[in-house]
């Protein structure tokens, strides 16, 4: 029993930090365009 324990502790924690690195990918992205918005404003504004 303590050994299924821990692997569902194990699983749970693993399915978290999938979480929190879905939701960080998510906030890269959108950062990401948001740079390269300002860069073609940027680019645009010099032309």
């Amino acid at each position: 029993v303590a050994v299924a324990l821990s692997h569902a502790a194990i699983l749970e924690e693993s399915m978290r930090a999938r979480d929190q690195l879905m939701e960080q990918n998510v906030a890269l992205d959108l950062a990401r365009r948001e740079a390269e918005m300002a860069i073609r404003a940027r680019n645009d504004f010099l032309a």
